[in-house]
């Protein structure tokens, strides 16, 4: 009977972290996705045909949407290769040279979008082609969002293990009352 009830018990609360974890974590993602596009697309498609004023116009870019901003120029299209042109971070920008997104942008020749992982980090990406000469690729970080996802998921085993531990309480005191009652009831057989 207790591990019938611990059962129950388990059974149900991994079925709703089951459903609710991934359902979350999508939502969230997919969210960060559909904002970072919308604003992607008209931003990226304003840039002047003078690549001297993109480093500019990128780094206004990334002010507006939160995320980091990189122009890249493409370099041969039989198979394509990309290089930054201007990054509103400054660093090397090697480490989104060949993301696959914007490659996909590139050889679609429309605005693609996608989870990607640089390094450790996990990012929202959208990127815009234009035309057949460069795309623009939006990087939103999604430690916040998935942080949300990470706490639901911790709240979530905290109340799967308080509940585990009050149902074998609960069902350990009632089997004891149970048999108690039937040994009673066998000793008072036995007399008569």
């Amino acid at each position: 009977m207790v591990l019938v009830l611990v059962g129950i018990v388990a059974g149900a609360l991994g079925t709703a972290y089951a459903i609710v974890v991934p359902s979350l974590e999508r939502r969230l993602v997919d969210a960060r996705l559909d904002e970072l596009q919308k604003l992607a697309g008209p931003l990226a498609r304003s840039l002047s045909e003078d690549r001297a004023l993109w480093q500019e116009r990128v780094e206004g870019f990334a002010v507006s949407t939160n995320a980091r901003v990189v122009a890249l120029d493409v370099l041969s299209t039989a198979r394509p290769a990309l290089v930054a042109v201007a990054d509103s971070q400054p660093r090397d920008s090697w480490d989104v040279a060949g993301d696959e997104i914007a490659l996909a942008a590139l050889e679609n020749g429309r605005v693609e979008r996608g989870r990607a992982l640089y390094g450790t980090a996990d990012y929202a990406n959208v990127a815009v082609p234009l035309g057949d000469e460069a795309v623009v690729l939006f990087l939103a970080p999604l430690v916040d969002s998935l942080a949300t996802v990470r706490l639901v998921r911790e709240r979530l085993l905290v109340a799967t293990g308080f509940a585990l531990a009050l149902a074998l309480i609960l069902g350990l005191t009632a089997a004891g009352m149970l048999s108690h009652r039937l040994l009673r009831l066998e000793t008072a057989a036995e007399r008569i």
